[in-house]
């Protein structure tokens, strides 16, 4: 769960957290999110399109959807009043979901390593102290998205207190977790455990 502050100085809770798969209330299209504002932050042009039975107010949360219908993919920006979690147990099938996230886990999308509000325009992304980075699937996703023409340079900042993972590190996790033999804890494999 989400907690945002905004300038009132109130919260407000977000139902739905980044990798979630939600369907819309009213209209044919599922998607996953990968990106929450705590109000309204779209223009007022795009707002007044919206047709008034289902026009939503501007004070909640609104999200960015990678979107699909059985016609099309797209980018979705919908208020958390019209949404669903989707039920089906079925995967989305955007083709930029593997571009932000890495896998999924029978209930949501795992996020890469990179955040993604580096699809956010002109948004500062700050990978910050105590989070655990893996340099070489970085470098991947980083080369992966400089090619899809994200530029990273001016965006995206590393703290010095990031912890870094090696293939070692991988290594000597499952060591240990053989070493254990029946004892073992069951560890996830990469190298944190």
């Amino acid at each position: 769960m989400f907690y945002f502050i905004n300038i009132m100085h109130d919260f407000i809770e977000a139902k739905f957290s980044i990798g979630v798969i939600v369907k819309h209330k009213y209209l044919n299209f599922r998607g996953v999110i990968f990106d929450v504002d705590p109000i309204f932050n779209n223009s007022e042009e795009w707002y007044q399109a919206i047709p008034k039975e289902i026009r939503p107010h501007k004070n909640q949360p609104f999200y960015h959807l990678l979107a699909e219908n059985k016609d099309i993919f797209y980018i979705a920006y919908v208020s958390e009043q019209n949404l669903l979690i989707d039920k089906s147990n079925r995967q989305c099938s955007h083709p930029d979901i593997k571009k932000i996230f890495s896998n999924f886990n029978g209930e949501k999308y795992i996020l890469h390593s990179i955040p993604s509000g580096i699809f956010q325009g002109d948004k500062i992304n700050i990978i910050g102290n105590g989070v655990v980075l893996d340099p070489i699937l970085f470098r991947e996703e980083a080369e992966a998205l400089a090619k899809s023409g994200h530029d990273l340079s001016k965006r995206l900042y590393i703290s010095k207190k990031a912890h870094l993972i090696l293939p070692t590190h991988r290594a000597l996790d499952a060591a240990n977790e053989a070493a254990k033999g029946s004892a073992k804890i069951g560890t996830t494999g990469k190298g944190i455990g």
